[in-house]
């Protein structure tokens, strides 16, 4: 009886967290990219568009996955997630070829470059151990939880923006990690009685951008790198 709830309030909780995300992606991108014909904002380039396209698929996708095994149809949900692997790799390239193109000629643009690469890294290594540890199901939940959590962070900066909060990177992290990874620490404190090994280590891997960032992000090696990567 216990599994059983702890099966439907896996559900329940991931369904809706994964339905957060989303929402957040959606008013982040509203005026720009979802509800773009009713506000007078900048054309997007093509590029923009399919990787705006390929972002939201993710979440969507997510949510799609969470009510196929609520329905118990396992047979779909696995060929869904074969789609999901197509999705994820078009996401790491469309993103880094948006985050490459974009023009850093300053020292803080460059140092700054390190903190999308480190998201579309850590993005991959989420989704890859979800693919390897998709047979454990709280592993494999919270992994691929953690992989959408990365897809918001840019959203996150676009909400900043249209409340016209100035905050740097290190804040829109922390506003993020509150509304959307808090959440899964509390949950695991209440259903297993102890933070799940892939709550701890996921949250870690994601806050090692802060240091990433203040240590890698200014030396003359990663400079050169980004100037090269960037001007090529």
């Amino acid at each position: 009886m216990s599994a059983v709830v702890s099966r439907n309030s896996d559900r329940v909780f991931f369904g809706a967290m994964t339905g957060t995300t989303f929402a957040v992606i959606f008013v982040g991108f509203a005026r720009t990219f979802f509800l773009k014909p009713l506000f007078d904002t900048p054309a997007l380039a093509p590029l923009v568009q399919l990787h705006g396209v390929v972002a939201t698929m993710w979440p969507l996708l997510m949510i799609a996955q969470v009510l196929l095994i609520r329905a118990r149809n396992y047979q779909l949900h696995r060929k869904l997630g074969m789609v999901g692997v197509f999705v994820a790799a078009l996401f790491v390239i469309t993103a880094a070829m948006v985050v490459i193109g974009k023009p850093r000629p300053t020292e803080a643009a460059r140092a700054m470059l390190i903190l999308p690469m480190h998201q579309l890294v850590i993005f991959s290594l989420f989704v890859a151990a979800g693919i390897r540890f998709r047979r454990k199901a709280a592993i494999h939940k919270r992994l691929m939880y953690l992989a959408t959590f990365i897809t918001v962070m840019t959203a996150m900066r676009r909400v900043q923006t249209l409340l016209d909060i100035t905050s740097s990177p290190y804040e829109i992290l922390m506003v993020a990690a509150a509304l959307l990874l808090l959440p899964l620490f509390v949950y695991d404190a209440f259903t297993l009685r102890r933070i799940h090994p892939v709550t701890w280590g996921g949250t870690l891997l994601v806050f090692a951008a802060i240091p990433l960032h203040s240590v890698v992000g200014y030396t003359a090696e990663w400079q050169r790198f980004a100037d090269w990567l960037t001007n090529r």
